[in-house]
């Protein structure tokens, strides 16, 4: 179809994604999850595991001593693995434990180092034997199986993976042969790690007994373990590292020393945070004894801790201590909260405004105490001006559901002359939420002074006033200062209470323009339609951008269909005001009107139009918009024009086909690469072959590549909202494509879903095009071939869009001048041209006859039109563009095109002026072109192409994509 007559229909869109970016860790890794929960592509390839575990596991030694179906059962369990859900993993659980112990021997036998495939599923094994263990006795034949395993494993990784399972379910059974590894400078750490998790009371003993002897590294971690253990049996044998030259045996010797927490200990990690004057050192005693000070407190040792805080006051008075008094502090409250309130009282003012707030933090811990509260109102009633404030707040947050203490101390703050106690004040009236308190707060912003109090007390009154009772704030707005009314506007306004507009519309007239500025912004959450006019009216007396805008958007929330009129009304005396609101005008008239004024205003009127159509609220603009974008005169609009299309389309309610027509056409001359980013973009939230293979010609252009695969996978992998995968030849050869070149952060995972995908598609799914050879009667007949499915050698034009694809002449439309046109290198008079094309959805092309290599064929030459007559877009159509229509000369017979995807035959046969269009055997235009046109053309337009009877045939694109083949001719002249 000629580029510049396309359809008229008007078209809408629902926003579509469909990421997938499902991480899938290395299943090699998955001993400690769940092992169902990862298996995309290993479950494919579990089968041939199988069957090399079977093999391996009829050589195993252990077959001697095994029931004759052990080997195969296990060797079955195994291919079933990973489980798909709970259920199955409790069955396998099951089986494998009912194989006993030389079932289990069997499985940890085919244990492989980490990398091996072979070794992965009997892993999973592992893993589902480790976690769904319940029992002591189930617990103790798997215990005996790893440590087994464990024994006879030559590879340290190997070894290192049944210790840690043995963490997992290890008993004092596996002590010893997890001491045994306190050498191997590989396996100490996983062991003791282990032996810290099993925890039986010969670990400890066993940790001691190898201390002394063992290498520095390993008698640092033994040391952090019985730490860890809180081992206080084996202090004495740790006290001796307490002073080690080493610095990192010292450091443990402390830190361990510490989380025992025993009163043995007070006076050497006292001395030794002294001797470092408390500052952070390589031995970290200082850190060490604030440890000691936590894990000493426990009933029994009350007196010892206020003895340590107290000490560590005494010691810790300089600026960067503050943290260790804090620490000390923290313990002092938790030995005795009411004595302490005096030492926090004195520490407010000691530092500075940071320290006074991290002290009044412990000071809070201990307010729901009844007997500490009442002693901090008393501090507040007598504090300084720079911690009353604070003191309140605290109180407040732990009071705010007692009245007695929002009558007691919260309204009379509201009056305090102490700014802070104020703010407090209000804001912790605020979180009661009773209305009770609205006037009060309502009080206190009136005599805010400044816009720092108005403001907090502005938030303050919002959490307590809702629509109902802003009554009692309207009735102050006129004798209000202009800082407090413009909190009540903001109040009113948030509180959408719309039965007061007149009173805010009437402070647009305001002298003050920051009041005058918020009236304006108020009144789209106060509008309602009852209120439409006297909006309108307001528009004429404005000039203001700020204004009109506010103005525009009160007004567009209560447009409906009984606003016609009066907005129609109020264009004819206020065009250029009114244009914005057309966007959302319920009118079949209003995209005219905006059109005219784009297309004939100027200045503002034509900006005002422009901007209303990018902004249009459904999709009737997207023509529009599109027209604009691929007039060169327009070239200012462009890039505007192009985003307001896309935002639009992506918005509309239309189906895919009718947007990926609009996305093809569209992206017929753009060079922007983010516009063509945009249209691949969008092409990926649609479904469908054409779809796929639109998306899937951008694979090669080196800037789109990343956006075109991604495109590609989303339109052809199974979607999260379970809609079904493409399938066929196509979709696995645009997948192949595309994975090839993904990249990026998540491309590992998106490669294991195309592969997984690939994997489910027929590995035979091919399409069988072949060479085309000629009939025994085409050949008497005299045809030639025009196209031998290997190159273009007969052809001329465009041979960057046209390309040969399994046989076929494809057409992947890109930005080309002439929009996808090829001919036959050879000029021809009488022939029978014969062919066979499959659509796409929406397909348009055409069959170019008559015509010379330059100028619109279907006027200079003659057009024959190949189209999806079933395409929604197309249903509005004149009878001469439909499919084997003369375009704008002859109307071809409808219904006999094949169902799009599938091919079609055609034969054209043209001798002189007549013409014959034969489809799928029948035959749909016959006659004399002169003479269908000796009247006038249907088109009504010129057609000096039916005077010629020679020129080229061509294939004439107009942005679709499809497909031609076994293509033939008989030129009649010879």
């Amino acid at each position: 179809m000629p580029n510049h007559n396309h359809h008229t229909s008007t078209v809408p869109t629902h926003g579509f994604s469909r990421g997938r970016h499902h991480h899938r860790p290395d299943p090699r890794l998955q001993s400690w999850g769940k092992p169902w929960e990862n298996q995309s592509w290993l479950s494919l390839r579990l089968q041939s595991w199988g069957k090399l575990l079977s093999l391996t596991l009829l050589l195993s030694p252990f077959l001697l001593f095994a029931q004759p179906n052990t080997p195969t059962k296990i060797a079955d369990i195994l291919a079933t693995l990973p489980a798909t859900s709970n259920q199955a993993a409790e069955r396998n659980y099951a089986e494998l434990l009912a194989t006993g112990a030389v079932g289990l021997g069997l499985v940890c036998e085919q244990v492989a180092p980490s990398g091996q495939a072979a070794g992965v599923a009997s892993r999973y094994a592992v893993s589902l034997l480790t976690h769904y263990a319940k029992t002591a006795t189930d617990k103790a034949l798997i215990e005996k199986a790893y440590l087994q395993a464990l024994g006879k494993a030559s590879d340290t990784e190997v070894k290192a993976y049944f210790i840690s399972n043995i963490q997992l379910v290890g008993t004092t059974a596996s002590v010893k042969a997890l001491s045994a590894y306190f050498a191997n400078d590989a396996l100490y750490a996983p062991a003791i790690a282990a032996l810290v998790t099993i925890r039986t009371p010969d670990v400890a003993p066993a940790l001691v007994a190898a201390l002394k002897a063992a290498k520095p590294a390993v008698q640092n971690r033994i040391i952090e373990a019985l730490g860890e253990l809180r081992a206080r049996t084996t202090i004495p044998s740790i006290l001796a590292f307490a002073s080690s030259s080493d610095v990192a045996l010292q450091k443990q010797a402390l830190w361990s020393l510490a989380l025992m927490g025993e009163g043995s200990t007070y006076s050497l990690l006292l001395n030794k945070a002294k001797a470092v004057d408390f500052k952070n050192d390589p031995t970290e005693a200082a850190s060490a004894l604030v440890e000691y000070l936590k894990q000493l407190q426990r009933p029994q040792n009350i007196a010892l801790v206020s003895k340590l805080a107290s000490d560590m006051l005494a010691l810790t008075l300089k600026t960067e201590q503050q943290h260790y008094r804090l620490a000390a502090l923290k313990a002092l409250n938790w030995a005795n909260a009411e004595l302490a309130v005096k030492t926090l009282n004195a520490e407010l003012n000691r530092f500075d405004a940071e320290y006074r707030r991290e002290v009044l933090k412990v000071a809070a811990s201990s307010l729901k105490k009844p007997t500490v509260k009442p002693l901090w109102e008393a501090i507040y009633s007598k504090a300084t001006a720079d911690t009353q404030g604070e003191i309140l707040a605290m109180l407040a947050a732990t009071s705010k559901s007692d009245p007695t203490f929002v009558e007691k101390r919260l309204l009379p703050g509201l009056s305090s002359n102490n700014a802070a106690v104020r703010t407090v004040s209000a804001n912790a009236i605020a979180l009661t939420g009773n209305k009770k308190y609205a006037t009060n707060l309502l009080d206190y912003l009136l005599k805010a002074t400044s816009s720092e109090e108005a403001q907090p007390a502005q938030q303050a009154l919002l959490q307590v006033v809702d629509k109902d009772n802003c009554k009692i704030l309207v009735d102050k707005l006129g004798a209000a200062s202009p800082a407090a009314q413009l909190a009540l506007i903001q109040i009113i306004a948030e509180r959408r209470a719309s039965a007061y507009f007149d009173n805010i519309a009437a402070l647009t007239q305001s002298a003050d323009t920051t009041v005058q500025n918020a009236a304006y912004q108020a009144l789209s959450r106060l509008s309602t339609s009852a209120k439409l006019s006297n909006l309108l009216g307001m528009l004429p007396k404005t000039d203001k951008e700020a204004h009109l805008k506010a103005i525009q958007a009160a007004i567009v929330p209560v447009l409906d269909a009984s606003s016609v009129a009066v907005v129609n009304e109020a264009y004819q005396s206020n065009k250029n005001k009114i244009i914005p609101i057309l966007a959302y005008l319920e009118d079949k008239g209003a995209l005219e009107k905006v059109k005219t004024s784009f297309e004939k205003g100027t200045g503002k009127e034509k900006e005002a139009a422009f901007a209303a159509l990018c902004n249009w609220n459904n999709s009737e603009a997207i023509q529009t918009l599109l027209k604009i974008r691929q007039n060169p005169d327009l070239s200012a609009y462009h890039s505007r024009a192009f985003n307001g299309m896309i935002n639009q389309l992506n918005r509309s309610t239309w189906n895919d086909e009718q947007k990926l027509a609009i996305l093809s056409e569209s992206v017929l001359g753009v060079n922007s690469k983010a516009d063509q980013i945009a249209v691949v973009r969008a092409i990926g939230r649609l479904r469908g072959l054409a779809a796929l293979m639109s998306a899937n010609r951008f694979i090669d252009n080196p800037d789109l590549s990343a956006t075109a695969s991604r495109s590609v996978m989303q339109i052809a992998l199974p979607t999260a909202d379970a809609k079904p995968g493409l399938t066929g030849p196509a979709v696995r050869s645009a997948l192949e494509r595309a994975r090839k070149v993904l990249d990026g952060p998540d491309s590992q995972y998106e490669l294991i879903d195309i592969d997984t995908y690939l994997a489910t598609l027929p590995a035979s799914g091919t399409e069988t095009n072949q060479a085309y050879e000629l009939t025994v009667d085409e050949k008497k007949e005299g045809f030639d071939i025009l196209f031998n499915g290997k190159d273009l050698d007969n052809w001329v034009g465009n041979k960057t869009d046209y390309v040969v694809d399994n046989y076929t002449l494809a057409i992947y439309p890109t930005a080309t001048q002439n929009r996808g046109n090829l001919y036959t290198a050879k000029e021809y008079g009488d022939f029978i041209f014969r062919f066979e094309f499959q659509l796409t959805p929406g397909a348009n092309n055409g069959l170019g006859i008559h015509a010379p290599l330059e100028g619109d064929a279907a006027y200079v030459g003659k057009e024959i039109q190949i189209l999806d007559n079933t395409a929604p877009i197309y249903a509005k159509l004149e009878q001469y563009q439909y499919h084997g229509s003369v375009y704008g000369v002859m109307p071809a017979k409808r219904d006999f095109l094949k169902p799009v995807g599938e091919w079609n035959q055609e034969e054209v046969y043209v001798k002189g002026n007549f013409i014959r269009v034969t489809l799928n055997g029948t035959v749909i235009v016959e006659g004399d072109m002169k003479e269908a046109s000796k009247s006038g053309t249907l088109d009504h337009k010129d057609h000096p192409g039916l005077n010629r009877n020679t020129g080229h045939i061509g294939f004439l694109g107009h942005g679709s994509i499809l497909k031609f083949r076994n293509i033939r001719i008989k030129d009649l002249s010879k």
